[in-house]
């Protein structure tokens, strides 16, 4: 018995069964059509034969597999269809509830508990309306005239849809015989009592299941989607939303989902409101770790997999971890094929993650205390690659030329966000017949002078043809000739500021859109010199030669710098993101962060020329 019950087989039955019932209440209600004692041949047939399908499945699950014969013998499943009085025929329609309501017990994985038990109740309310209508019928029609099988008004359908408005409008019973009439206020009785039973029983389940318990993703063939799961809080996720569907990233095929193990915040749920984010980004409460959860998800179709961390009241960092990893493995095992990103406190577990074959792994104490050796040397450059990795836009109602800065005497907040608001774009050289055997510090001088303030920060070396990739050297000024159609990146205030250094003819490709970049070379070379953020009383007067240090301090004097960012969660998660926009911004972010690596292709070329430093090791090389 317990293989029927589980097995695809046993469902396969009640399917069928289900079939068979609805075709023995079908030919009971064309029976009432016919006139007495003169059922066709084929109706005949039609109730045999499913009078022997029933017989047949009562014999073999109820009285030969059945664990309590008795009880069911005793019960109705075996007398409704046996009865030749035509009172009992009107109960085809319970085998129907029956057989349907063992369908839907095995429904559990498709859909929720409330929507079967909603299921249930129609189909119970269907089926009383049902009964009652054919009681009706065939007591009002328990008469000589109706012999000839002329029912007048009194057919099946108009006997069910008079027991429909008797529970409707309550008013005097559409029967004339004394029996009709009381099956019709027996109706009323069960309905009246049944009825608001079964709404309160609903309402009562509904409200302990939240609709994201159940809510689902369907992937859609034309646009990809990314799962966004872990340590998640509404302000994570607001970020999360903010860099992936900016403006500036064009695009406009992605979907987010988001997997919690917790029900979102009332300020998340208004965001999820927003017809924007209506249409791109859904939330479903789960773990990554319920398979049927991660199937609501998407997860084995999903582009990428982000795994946020975070420490959870008074845990360990390994603890955190531990959880992390355990998300790895369920990701991984659900969707081989998608890209995994993740985050790690403790950089000695960065191998466990790496054996699984992930290679984008963040570890925040990596982060932390590589940035906090960067702020020994230049105070306030967490902030600034926060600045740099992070998306705000400006306000609508501040616009500027783009080829023209904010003037002198402009506010240092206009001036902070003209120079944060460039992008960084990526984009091929023009060929070699226009830049061949330029340094790349003329290269980079002629787009800033001849496009609008294109600044060229990074080349990719040339490689000959049989070759693919090349190094990433970050501004290795004159130590580099330029061959031609070399990629570079560029940070520039728009697409089409970044176009100018090839042409119009030639679109950039675009590595990450990531608005409210801050201009290096604002930052490195011009904010104290020009005054444009307020000095301290003893030293209102920086030269233009002032040293990188010197810079520094000046710099951590603005109010947007002097904070520090130096454990930042939200740095950690745009750091992330630029990863799966394009995996070579990891290299670059890696050399700004990260000085002391120069594996993974990144490096700079030795020089034997004097060298303007930037405000860390990891920037040094003349400025353009």
């Amino acid at each position: 018995m317990r293989f029927m019950d589980h097995s695809s087989f046993g469902a396969g039955l009640d399917i069928f069964l289900v079939l068979v019932s609805v075709v023995f209440a079908s030919s009971y209600i064309a029976n009432t059509y016919v006139p007495s004692n003169d059922m066709p041949f084929s109706l005949w047939v039609t109730d045999i034969v499913c009078a022997s399908l029933f017989g047949a499945d009562f014999l073999f699950r109820g009285i030969y597999l059945s664990s309590r014969r008795r009880d069911y013998m005793l019960s109705c499943t075996l007398w409704v269809d046996i009865s030749y009085w035509r009172f009992v025929y009107p109960l085809r329609f319970v085998t129907c509830y029956i057989e349907a309501k063992a369908v839907l017990s095995r429904c559990h994985g498709l859909v929720s508990p409330v929507q079967q038990f909603a299921m249930l109740c129609y189909l119970q309310l269907t089926t009383i309306i049902a009964v009652a209508a054919g009681v009706i019928q065939i007591a009002e029609t328990d008469d000589i005239k109706y012999m000839a099988g002329d029912l007048g008004d009194w057919t099946f359908f108009n006997a069910f849809f008079n027991s429909v408005l008797t529970f409707v409008t309550i008013q005097s019973p559409p029967a004339d015989n004394n029996l009709a009439k009381v099956c019709v206020g027996a109706l009323v009785l069960v309905l009246i009592l049944v009825v608001p039973y079964q709404i309160s029983q609903i309402l009562a389940l509904g409200s302990s299941f939240s609709p994201y318990e159940v809510a689902s993703h369907s992937p859609s063939p034309t646009s990809k989607h990314i799962v966004l799961c872990g340590d998640l809080t509404p302000s994570r996720i607001d970020h999360f939303f903010s860099e992936v569907f900016h403006d500036d990233h064009d695009v406009v095929d992605i979907n987010v989902v988001v997997l919690s193990e917790e029900e979102p915040a009332t300020s998340l749920i208004a965001l999820l409101m927003d017809p924007f984010f209506e249409k791109r980004a859904s939330f479903i409460q789960g773990s990554l770790l319920d398979a049927d959860d991660a199937q609501r998800a998407a997860c084995s179709s999903a582009d990428a997999i982000f795994v946020l961390s975070r420490r959870v009241g008074g845990e360990t960092p390994a603890s955190s971890d531990h959880r992390a990893l355990m998300r790895v493995l369920a990701a991984r095992r659900m969707a081989p094929e998608a890209r995994l990103f993740a985050q790690l406190h403790l950089s000695i577990n960065r191998n466990l993650v790496a054996d699984l074959g992930v290679p984008n792994v963040l570890c925040f104490s990596e982060v932390m205390h590589s940035l906090l050796g960067q702020n020994c040397v230049c105070p306030g450059f967490s902030t600034f690659m926060y600045t740099l990795t992070s998306t705000s836009s400006y306000d609508s109602n501040r616009t500027y030329d783009e080829a023209e800065p904010p003037a002198a005497d402009a506010s240092w907040e206009d001036r902070y966000l003209y120079g944060s608001s460039h992008e960084v774009y990526s984009v091929n050289l023009p060929p070699a017949s226009v830049i061949f055997g330029k340094t790349f510090s003329e290269v980079a001088s002629l787009a800033y002078s001849q496009c609008s303030g294109v600044i060229v920060f990074a080349i990719t070396t040339a490689q000959s043809p049989k070759e693919s990739g090349g190094k990433l050297l970050l501004n290795p000024g004159d130590s580099y000739t330029c061959v031609g159609e070399e990629m570079v990146f560029v940070i520039a205030q728009d697409r089409r500021q970044a176009t100018a250094v090839t042409g119009p003819t030639q679109a950039p490709r675009i590595i990450t859109e990531l608005v409210n970049r801050a201009n290096v070379h604002f930052v490195a070379q011009n904010l104290a010199a020009s005054g444009w953020f307020p000095l301290s009383p003893e030293n209102k007067v920086a030269s233009s030669s002032t040293s990188s240090l010197e810079l520094a301090r000046n710099f951590a004097l603005s109010p947007a710098f002097a904070s520090g960012l130096t454990y930042s969660t939200s740095l950690c998660d745009s750091l992330l993101i630029n990863q799966f926009f394009n995996a070579r911004i990891k290299n670059i972010l890696r050399e700004f962060i990260f000085a002391s690596w120069t594996d993974g292709g990144v490096g700079t070329l030795p020089t034997q020329f004097p060298l303007r430093c930037g405000g860390s090791p990891g920037l040094r090389g003349p400025f353009f």
